[in-house]
């Protein structure tokens, strides 16, 4: 089984997880969680998600204990409407404003202007019947739908409110994605030690993939996959993504000087 993501993040492997090797163990410890895009694709294995980033971890912890009438009751935003304008708790008004601007590394507390734009101007078959990109991408009664369907399944993950290093030294799959050496100014916090978590990567117990991209140098990176980067609503390109870990991967030859 796999989930759909409960909410955007800057990032996100949700669409590449499939590409990185499968867990070993029965416990995944994401410990940089973010949206947990490893995670969602092993949803019945025990799941520790670790952040440093107090809304993302306020934002899961709320996540797991939620019901789904809950969900379901969360209003949409009307036209000139902020997040910060509705009567509810700070996770609540989080998770709204992660779904008003995709891909963003923090909440937008009112629509962006291309979600705006396709609730008039794109339309996509879905179920049989036309719906609008706005109803099935962004924040509405199908999202709303989507996350409440799927609560069920995460009631037995746990979350640690910490650094990477507050993970606990357990024999279990590490799924390692941290803020980009090179390419990860957009995080909220991003201040880190990379020769460190390096060194704090090599001693983990069991199975670890780490994450990174292209001029990371601290692990022993070889190339993955190439995937079309974006931000937002607007496409940034080729990212060229690069692997460490303890699993047996396939290496891609597809890089050269001149991509």
């Amino acid at each position: 089984m796999t989930l759909r993501p409960f909410f955007s993040f800057f990032g996100s492997k949700w669409r590449l997880a499939p590409e990185y090797p499968r867990p070993q163990y029965r416990t995944i410890v994401e410990s940089f969680s973010g949206s947990a895009g490893y995670s969602l694709h092993y949803p019945y294995l025990r799941v520790i998600l670790v952040d440093a980033d107090p809304q993302i971890a306020g934002l899961w912890r709320y996540l797991i204990r939620a019901t789904p009438a809950e969900i379901m009751s969360l209003p949409d935003l009307e036209p000139g409407q902020d997040a910060d304008d509705l009567n509810l708790p700070q996770e609540a008004r989080g998770l709204i404003g992660r779904w008003v601007n995709k891909g963003s590394a923090t909440p937008c507390q009112s629509p962006s202007q291309w979600m705006r734009n396709s609730a008039h101007t794109v339309t996509d078959l879905l179920d049989g019947g036309e719906r609008t990109l706005y109803e099935t991408q962004f924040w509405g009664h199908r999202i709303r739908q989507r996350i409440a369907i799927q609560l069920p399944q995460i009631r037995h993950w746990q979350v640690i409110e910490g650094d990477y290093r507050e993970s606990p030294d357990i024999k279990a799959t590490f799924f390692v994605d941290p803020p980009y050496q090179v390419a990860g100014r957009h995080y909220r916090i991003a201040d880190l030690d990379y020769r460190q978590l390096g060194a704090w990567c090599r001693s983990r117990q069991g199975q670890r993939i780490v994450a990174e991209n292209e001029g990371a140098t601290w692990l022993d990176f070889v190339p993955f996959r190439r995937v079309q980067g974006t931000c937002g609503a607007h496409r940034t390109g080729i990212s060229k993504e690069v692997i460490w870990t303890t699993s047996d991967v396939e290496e891609v030859a597809w890089w050269t000087d001149d991509q």
